[in-house]
């Protein structure tokens, strides 16, 4: 008995899909690293190594997401691939996600295994999956709360309504950034309530419970959040700034070429951050990605608004989710094209994308034949293996447990240990030394609003969360007791952060130039490791041993 072409095609799409998940596996199996955690991990993680309340206090935009990872950390403290792990299994879930959502949305399976290898090698997907970030479980949350809604589209009932509505108020807990999917939702979901009686009940439920748990979010978490956070967004271009008029322009090129650049690797067209410049590629790509963003959103958005909104298509809920991430960059609430804040929208635009494929194809072999969609299919996937080749994930590896261990069998009594902003929380969360989180007299607070003090009278601890402060500098001035300090902090290699370099190659970071301008040199052991260093340091001239 033979079987028939369905289940044949069926059997091939699943080993299809299994070579998908393997490539997302290897590209993100690179990642993993036995050091310590980076910066922006390490503060993630540090919720870990302090009570509930000031766990609670420190989840300023992931309160359940960092309460779990508080909990899954201390399992195994001192292991830092254990704490990747979380990421790195939503990762890779998220790429089986959004295929099966593919198919919900009745595109055909051949496109949905482009999608999920697009998202399988995307690359701010691939090198944060093995962060200890929630980005990739953005993703997720994303699909799932799609999945949601299109169920509760075609069907409303007290099943779909409840799914939609629990979906819609947890997201947001686990991580905000899925606002930007849930508003939008809320949004269709009052549209189709107004043109359909039936609904109205469900829809309110909806609407309000998931207003309520917002309103709540906003004021225990996100009202606190700092200024700062905002501040780093603009500067870089992720959000729009109108004051000055190259800011302006320098704004649209960022948000629009990047966008793509981190979702699909496509070129920017300009010098990366912090270079400010506007070159004639870069408006030229952030041309493509208006015009490809124009194309997506178009046919979804026409057709509700030709029929005023009695018709709700499938595609018109990524389109306004889509819509909606531009604007909130526009009036300064959200980022868009940073790559990482944009994954929670990788869904919704990949789903666009497969619907526009889905058209072109069609009539592609309407009017030009099957061969020159086989071609176009062949030239697609042959550039998303390369990509899959070319983007593996990279750790910022650290040793800073290492580097701090050989240090402390040089240092003398009376020497002060001083610990550069770049390696704060990771020295907080190793417990080189006795240290505690406050949240209050940080004269540049970090953007979730908290910072290490230091506990230990030899070691000192920067207020700043980036840049060494004036109370830090000012302990090292001529004329005061300390002879000896001990710097120990990050070096960046001309690689930067993720290709570490040797100790022959290393290039200081400001706040230990700071320290130079005083008149602090090198004065002996010199102690390295990947992108970590800690060295003695005096001042010429001195008497050591007075």
């Amino acid at each position: 008995m033979t079987d028939s072409p369905a289940n044949a095609a069926g059997r091939s799409s699943k080993v299809v899909l299994i070579v998908i998940v393997l490539i997302a596996v290897v590209t993100r199996a690179t990642g993993f690293t036995h050091g310590d955690l980076w910066f922006d991990d390490a503060w993630a993680a540090l919720p870990a190594r302090v009570g509930i309340g000031s766990a609670v206090h420190m989840a300023a935009s992931t309160p359940l997401y960092t309460l779990f990872m508080r909990s899954w950390i201390a399992l195994f403290p001192n292991l830092t691939w254990w704490g990747q792990l979380p990421a790195f299994i939503l990762g890779v879930a998220s790429i089986i996600a959004i295929y099966r959502l593919t198919i919900y949305f009745e595109i055909r399976r051949g496109i949905a295994q482009l999608v999920a290898l697009a998202l399988a090698v995307s690359p701010v997907a691939v090198d944060y999956s093995t962060r200890v970030k929630q980005y990739n479980g953005d993703i997720l949350l994303a699909c799932l709360l799609l999945w949601l809604f299109e169920a509760w589209r075609r069907e409303a009932n007290t099943v779909t309504s409840r799914r939609l509505l629990l979906a819609g108020a947890v997201a947001p807990l686990i991580s905000a950034t899925t606002i930007v999917v849930t508003l939008p939702i809320m949004g269709v979901v009052g549209i189709l309530a107004f043109y359909d009686k039936a609904r109205r009940r469900s829809s309110a439920v909806i609407i309000i419970g998931a207003l309520g748990v917002f309103a709540l979010e906003y004021a225990v978490w996100l009202s606190h959040l700092s200024s700062s956070l905002f501040r780093g967004w603009t500067n870089r271009g992720f959000m729009l700034r109108t004051d000055v008029f190259h800011w302006f322009c320098f704004s649209l090129q960022v948000m629009f070429s990047s966008f793509f650049h981190y979702l699909l690797a496509l070129p920017t067209g300009h010098p990366p951050d912090p270079d400010k410049s506007i070159t004639s590629m870069g408006t030229f790509m952030a041309l493509v990605g208006v015009l490809t963003l124009a194309v997506l959103l178009v046919p979804s958005i026409w057709e509700s608004v030709r029929t005023r909104g009695r018709s709700v298509r499938p595609l018109l809920v990524p389109a306004v989710i889509l819509v909606t991430s531009v604007l909130l960059a526009f009036v300064g609430v959200s980022p868009f094209g940073g790559g990482r804040t944009d994954e929670v929208v990788y869904p919704a635009v990949l789903i666009l994308l497969a619907g526009l494929f889905g058209r072109i194809r069609q009539r592609l072999v309407d009017r030009v034949g099957p061969r020159a969609l086989i071609a176009i299919t062949i030239i697609l996937t042959s550039c998303l293996l390369w990509s899959g080749v070319e983007n593996h994930a990279r750790y910022p590896v650290l040793n800073l447990r290492s580097v701090v261990a050989e240090m402390r069998s040089s240092v003398q009594p009376g020497d002060v240990i001083v610990v550069d902003p770049w390696v704060t929380f990771t020295w907080a969360l190793d417990d080189l030394s006795p240290t505690k989180v406050s949240f209050e007299n940080a004269m540049f607070p970090w953007s979730q609003g908290f910072h290490v003090v230091s506990l230990d009278p030899r070691v000192v601890i920067s207020q700043e969360y980036y840049f060494g402060d004036s109370t830090w500098s000012s302990l090292f001035t001529l004329g005061t007791k300390f002879r000896r300090i001990w710097y120990v902090g990050v070096t960046i290699s001309p690689d930067g952060f993720q290709r570490p370099g040797h100790s022959d190659d290393l290039i200081h970071t400001r706040n230990y130039n700071f320290l130079t301008t005083w008149g602090w040199k090198p004065s002996g052991p010199h102690f390295t490791a990947p992108n970590t260093e800690a060295l003695l340091l005096t001042v010429p001239g001195l008497d050591l041993h007075r």
